[in-house]
């Protein structure tokens, strides 16, 4: 009986020192934790609706570039600040007519493949069927291989298809149409790109002054197109070339 009188006080004990070791332990851990640095989980907040923003929102970017986006169709692209760009995508936004001798001028246009109005000239024509050749064209030939549907619609020269910084695949290319002029006029060139999403085209355009395109004739727009292409003209205009180039390579589908 004295045994079992013993035994009872020494297992109360040792249950006493458990709980005491355990609470040591657990008070150095909580100090321990005080004297840790505090870092803060900040949970990003969700995407804004983008269908609830306006169609287009051109905003000025801190590298000195003017960044456009248009939310109705998805897609966007960096240009220059001294370029003018003239937003055709949507007639009620009331685009920029303001076409400056002095500055570079970009024409931005969309059309639904399905809806594109007919319309003809000198350099070509637009039509529902040769939009959707040039869709379908566009859709089997890959970056690094030349783009042949631009005869659907104008004369381009030297087309080529390549792949934007953000995976977007665009064609784009020289044309040198002047409509009714001579060989000795003044010659122009512009500079033409057109991508597709969904069931829209994308065509963004730089067209050149006489001045921008260095003041040579129609009769050698051919030829200096040639080597502007290659990258080896020896003027001004080559770097106008290789800056669109550049713009391209921004371009951007959401």
């Amino acid at each position: 009986m004295r045994e079992k009188g013993f035994i009872v006080p020494l297992v109360i004990g040792g249950i006493l020192i458990v709980i005491v070791i355990a609470s040591v332990i657990a008070l150095a851990r909580f100090r321990s934790s005080l004297s840790q640095p505090v870092t803060s989980t900040v949970t990003a907040s969700p995407t804004p609706n983008m269908e609830q923003s306006p169609i287009a929102t051109t905003t000025l970017s801190t590298n000195g570039l003017s960044e456009y986006k248009n939310i109705k169709y998805r897609f966007g692209f960096q240009y220059l600040t001294n370029y003018i760009l003239h937003d055709f995508t949507d007639l009620s936004s009331k685009p920029s007519q303001n076409y400056d001798q002095e500055k570079f001028n970009l024409n931005l246009e969309t059309i639904i493949v399905s809806e594109a109005p007919y319309a003809d000239g000198p350099c070509g024509h637009i039509d529902p069927k040769s939009i959707q050749e040039q869709k379908q064209l566009f859709e089997k030939t890959n970056p690094g291989e030349n783009f042949n549907g631009f005869d659907l619609t104008g004369e381009v020269k030297n087309p080529k298809v390549i792949k934007s910084d953000r995976g977007v695949k665009i064609a784009y290319g020289i044309s040198i149409c002047q409509g009714n002029v001579g060989n000795d006029d003044p010659g122009t060139f512009a500079f033409m790109a057109l991508t597709f999403t969904k069931d829209t085209r994308v065509s963004l355009d730089l067209y050149l002054t006489a001045k921008q395109s260095g003041n040579i004739k129609v009769r050698d727009l051919a030829e200096i197109s040639d080597e502007i292409s290659k990258g080896k003209y020896n003027g001004e205009v080559q770097e106008t070339y290789n800056e669109f180039v550049k713009i391209l390579k921004t371009f951007q589908i959401f």
